[in-house]
């Protein structure tokens, strides 16, 4: 899972305009804001659509605790195959021009 969270890290910050990222204090699932002008319904929609990488916006969440906030996802660190969905998330985000 640390390995993972060296990816997540590295790629994410290969993209500051598009995303806001902050190491999660632990567990296995990260929130990460969406900084793109299509809003992260519409990004995660295309996402899935068009490339087969699953992330869920945080509105399909709910909490008693605190408002779920706008504009993130979640992401899963804790699979053997991030590595694999990093490079099909990059790729589709290099032929968005993103």
């Amino acid at each position: 899972m640390d390995s993972n969270l060296i990816l997540l890290e590295a790629f994410f910050g290969d993209y500051p305009h598009l995303f806001n990222w902050r190491m999660p204090d632990g567990g296995c699932v990260g929130f990460v804001g969406y900084k793109g002008a299509v809003g992260v319904e519409a990004f995660t929609h295309r996402l899935i659509q068009e490339s087969g990488v699953l992330l869920l916006p945080a509105t399909v969440y709910r909490s008693d605790l605190n408002e779920v906030p706008k504009d993130y996802f979640r992401i899963g660190y804790g699979h053997s195959d991030v590595p694999q969905a990093l490079a099909v998330l990059r790729d589709w985000l290099r032929r968005r021009g993103d």
